[in-house]
């Protein structure tokens, strides 16, 4: 009772936490940081590793996935409508596995925790899944990008033809990082090695400490990293806009349909709960992606339209769905790989 009891603390706080730092701004900034740091050549790659990263503050972080693929690819003359859709993309899939914590490790394995205590089973740790996650969302960013240029990208010359898309640079002007946002990761960075230097002093001086903090981790560094930012970047100027940012964070706008289904489906997943995370996980993913009343797959596809100058045809949720499935299968491919392998080296 009290493991289940813990569990559901650190359910809620991990939440507050991860919604906190979408609200500040943290999110948006690293995401942005990770693009402008990139190598030219891995422009693209990086574009999609953020996206995902931007992902998992849910509908919010969709539609900024959305906004800085279209601007990253109309900068360097590449089709906007195709970096709609692998925004888009990448983004649903950051939701439920990604290369952080996301909404869906929260939800699924932590109300497991919960069941599984009161059958006395041994409770699990999200960081049993973190490198499979990892790994997933490395090899993921890769499919996305093969799939944008060599699928999606004909595709869209073929039914959505329009005029030749020029080099535009003023395009990432919309995306770039402000003096303050830069001095705000300065002091998340800050942050960030002040708790690793807590951490390990604290892991040689009171190692049961430790053990006793750890699982509450993610929340430090999510939380007071997003408090530092805040500060330093401006977006939190006194007590009152802290609160501010309190009060949004509980309203949970990380949460979105699927990860609501994700709670449901945690019963079943207590008899093998690692197989039945990633069954539950893709399943509602894939479901969640091609969702045509979702409030993301509709900005997205406005998104679409809107770049759809010069062309009589408009996209329509058919379009954009036939568009979707390489990504669909391709998520498949690796749920089944996943799957393999944890069938056969699983004791």
């Amino acid at each position: 009772m009290s493991e289940a009891f813990r569990s559901l603390i650190i359910l809620f706080i991990l939440i507050f936490a991860l919604s906190y730092a979408e609200n500040t701004g943290l999110l948006c900034a690293f995401t942005r940081f990770i693009i402008f740091r990139s190598n030219l050549k891995y422009i693209f790659h990086m574009t999609a590793l953020a996206s995902v990263i931007s992902g998992a503050s849910g509908n919010g972080g969709a539609g900024f996935a959305v906004m800085m693929c279209a601007a990253v690819f109309k900068s360097l003359g590449a089709d906007p409508r195709v970096g709609v859709i692998m925004g888009y993309a990448a983004a649903a899939f950051g939701r439920y596995v990604c290369i952080l914590i996301s909404p869906a490790d929260v939800f699924l394995i932590l109300p497991s925790n919960i069941l599984r205590s009161f059958n006395g089973l041994s409770i699990l740790s999200i960081i049993q899944l973190l490198p499979f996650t990892g790994l997933a969302s490395v090899v993921f960013v890769f499919a996305l990008v093969y799939i944008s240029g060599h699928i999606v990208s004909p595709f869209i010359k073929v039914f959505f033809p329009g005029p030749r898309v020029k080099a535009d640079v003023s395009f990432l002007s919309s995306v770039a990082l402000t003096p303050k946002e830069k001095r705000g990761l300065l002091f998340a960075a800050a942050a960030l090695a002040f708790q690793t230097i807590l951490c390990i002093f604290v892991f040689f001086l009171y190692p049961d400490l430790f053990a006793g903090l750890l699982p509450y981790s993610l929340f430090f560094i999510f939380f007071l990293t997003s408090v530092l930012y805040g500060i330093g970047s401006g977006t939190i100027t006194d007590v009152r806009v802290f609160l501010y940012y309190v009060r949004l964070a509980i309203s949970l706008n990380c949460v979105s349909p699927g990860i609501i289904f994700l709670i449901i489906a945690a019963p079943f997943s207590i008899p093998y709960p690692i197989s039945s995370n990633l069954l539950f996980r893709f399943v509602i993913m894939i479901a969640d992606m091609l969702c045509p009343f979702s409030r993301s797959f509709k900005f997205a596809l406005s998104m679409f339209n809107f770049y759809n100058t010069g062309v009589c045809k408009k996209a329509t949720a058919k379009d954009m769905l036939f568009m979707l499935l390489p990504y669909a299968l391709t998520i498949i491919v690796l749920f089944a790989v996943a799957f393999a392998v944890h069938s056969l080296y699983s004791p």
